[in-house]
């Protein structure tokens, strides 16, 4: 139960990044004792979600620029390496519904591609390590519709370009684009998030 609903905080990004994960606070919004949550805590930091503070206790990871670049460069490791499976297979597009189908929802859109890219190598251990990168992102995501503007355009361009590529070298082109964009705005992708952070008010869980 305890690491069901932090998973799901992360993911809709109820938490900020740098904040507190109060386990007292935590285990009593949940009505149970500390040892569950302490253990569920515990469990995130290892799969690296969450960081262990400096004196004791946990934060989701704070919004750093160098990080930031880490995590987008990681993440198209993962993607490339999903590719790079794909080399010997028949060529295929990413198996994805059109963009145009879709609602504008930026976040599903690239998702979608992203997670159909990997899945379809058939490794479920990158899947899973894509998948851990992506949570991590979350909230950079977010910040991305204000540094850049145009994000929406740009996901159901990749999304095309991926659609219609017909070899893994194509859709690698594509996907590097879309991450270089990222990696080299990580520094003010990083202080949207300090603003946004400092501004608005901060759910605690």
């Amino acid at each position: 139960m305890a690491i069901g609903y932090l998973r799901q905080q992360l993911a809709t990004g109820a938490v900020w990044p740098g904040q507190p994960l109060i386990i007292q606070d935590i285990a009593a919004e949940l009505k149970l004792s500390p040892t569950p949550i302490r253990e569920a805590l515990a469990r995130l930091a290892g799969e690296g979600l969450i960081e262990v503070r400096q004196g004791g206790g946990y934060r989701l990871w704070p919004a750093d620029a160098v990080d930031l670049a880490d995590l987008y460069e990681a993440h198209l490791c993962a993607l490339l390496s999903g590719l790079r499976l794909l080399v010997n297979e028949p060529a295929r597009g990413v198996a994805v519904v059109s963009a145009q189908d879709q609602d504008g929802d930026v976040l599903a859109l690239t998702e979608a591609a992203f997670d159909a890219l990997v899945r379809a190598c058939g490794n479920r251990v990158l899947l899973a390590w894509r998948r851990s990168l992506a949570q991590r992102l979350t909230w950079a995501r977010r910040a991305e519709a204000v540094v850049f503007g145009d994000v929406e355009a740009e996901a159901r361009g990749l999304i095309e370009d991926l659609t219609r590529a017909t070899d893994p070298g194509e859709q690698a082109r594509a996907v590097a684009g879309f991450h270089r964009r990222r990696r080299d705005g990580a520094e003010l992708i990083a202080r949207v998030l300090r603003d946004l952070g400092s501004r608005d008010s901060i759910v605690q869980i």
